[in-house]
């Protein structure tokens, strides 16, 4: 059997410096990365949430798989965003901002208003498909690229995911 699983984020949100973030709305708007630097100098990292949304018990990723993310127009530097995306374990939004599973990878660029369908970095499939990884995240902690991507409560397709697989 093949086929592809597709889910978007059925949550999202913004850790600062290790404490979600509060941008004064419920549910958050955005998944945030970077700093601003001529309003704070705390790192900022989004999260998306899937639930189970892309566990296909016993399949194999017979690719790379894609995500689809949306910058907000309005929020963040105006010149294209670098967009770096980790793994993270968590199926929803636990207490505390959930640690990364390796390392941010670039994967491309965004700018205010556009919309890309980036692959995911080698790996990412797979862990997602078999539950190892609950979702995924944009980190880049430095003084540039601070940009938003939109979340659930913006965009229903926010961070949308399809992953290939097999199964026997």
């Amino acid at each position: 059997e093949s086929g592809t699983v597709n889910a978007a984020a059925t949550a999202s949100a913004t850790a600062r410096s290790g404490s979600w973030r509060n941008d004064g709305t419920t549910p958050p708007r955005y998944a945030m990365q970077g700093h601003w630097t001529s309003g704070s100098t705390a790192d900022n990292s989004g999260f998306w949430f899937y639930g189970r949304g892309l566990v296909v018990a016993g399949a194999t990723a017979s690719g790379v798989g894609s995500i689809r993310l949306t910058r907000d127009s309005a929020t963040g530097m105006s010149t294209a965003a670098n967009i770096y995306l980790a793994r993270h374990a968590a199926h929803t939004k636990p207490g505390s901002p959930p640690a990364l599973i390796g390392s941010a990878v670039l994967v491309g660029t965004l700018r205010y208003g556009q919309t890309g369908v980036f692959a995911l970095p080698a790996g990412f499939a797979q862990d997602l498909l078999d539950g190892t990884a609950g979702g995924v995240a944009i980190a880049y902690a430095g003084t540039t690229h601070y940009a938003a991507l939109t979340g659930p409560s913006v965009d229903p397709s926010a961070a949308l995911i399809s992953l290939p697989y097999t199964r026997e």
